[in-house]
């Protein structure tokens, strides 16, 4: 993954469930997609996605690659590596040209079989890549978040599920002072509980991160966020906001979440209505 992938809890079980599930893939990918599919599980969590969320920009930021010799893991990263070398496409974001490649071709030259649905026992929710030598899918966009599928859409919780991870994506700037704020407005970012106001009441940390390991140091680590904080940081979870601080926990009913079907004169103005 990614550096400014912040994981949330261990994948590792999934990943391997996902990958005896659909024996034919070759890797899997975070999606730029703003919402799932048809939220189909694996157990206790998400399947891949249904094999169109693949037309959406696939983000490179976590992939995973199945264990073994496969010859369409290698086809994949071999058609990206030689797109990359083309002149001016590192000008741009990688992901773009990479996307394009696996999808439909490069310049002038097209696939004969572009995007396609390559089925297995759970339907068509793979799909087909590099003319159908490649088997790709997209992890669960309620599971691998980025700041806007997470903090904001909380697909996780539309879903009913727990997230994997969060990256540092989707906001007004890439920059790293917009990431730093997204993760801390997440709580995901583990700051000294300075950051958190205890500073602000003259109040010294007297246990947790910055007695350890000096509060510069513990202000750049990442640590497992929700019921894993209070064990990570325990100084944080204990703590008090100052005065004037105000804090909050979003909550929005799930059927907000859902995008109805507005035909109608009015019923766009309606429906934000009701949602504010």
């Amino acid at each position: 993954s990614d550096s400014d992938v912040v994981w949330l809890r261990d994948p590792v079980p999934y990943l391997r469930a996902l990958e005896a599930a659909h024996p034919k893939l070759d890797f899997a990918v975070s999606t730029d997609a703003q919402g799932g599919t048809d939220g189909r599980r694996l157990g206790d969590e998400l399947d891949v996605e249904k094999w169109r969320a693949c037309g959406t920009s696939m983000n490179i930021g976590i992939m995973l690659f199945p264990g073994g010799a496969r010859a369409g893991s290698l086809r994949a990263m071999s058609e990206a590596t030689e797109h990359l070398s083309i002149d001016n496409n590192l000008k741009r974001v990688d992901q773009g040209p990479m996307n394009y490649r696996w999808k439909y071709g490069y310049r002038d030259f097209k696939w004969p079989r572009p995007l396609f649905a390559e089925s297995d026992s759970s339907g068509q929710r793979l799909c087909g890549l590099v003319n159908g030598s490649v088997v790709g899918a997209v992890l669960p966009a309620a599971q691998f978040c980025n700041t806007l599928t997470h903090d904001v859409l909380r697909l996780w919780n539309a879903s009913a599920v727990r997230p994997f991870a969060l990256h540092a994506t989707w906001m007004r700037q890439q920059g790293e002072a917009w990431k730093l704020m997204r993760l801390r407005e997440a709580g995901v970012w583990y700051d000294s509980p300075r950051w958190y106001g205890q500073a602000s009441r003259g109040e010294e940390a007297a246990s947790g991160a910055a007695s350890s390991l000096g509060e510069d140091a513990a202000r750049w680590m990442i640590a497992p966020s929700g019921e894993h904080a209070a064990k990570h940081a325990p100084d944080r979870a204990e703590q008090q906001a100052a005065a004037g601080f105000v804090t909050y926990d979003a909550s929005v009913p799930a059927a907000l979440l859902e995008v109805p079907r507005l035909g109608a004169i009015g019923e766009v103005a309606l429906h934000h209505l009701r949602l504010v």
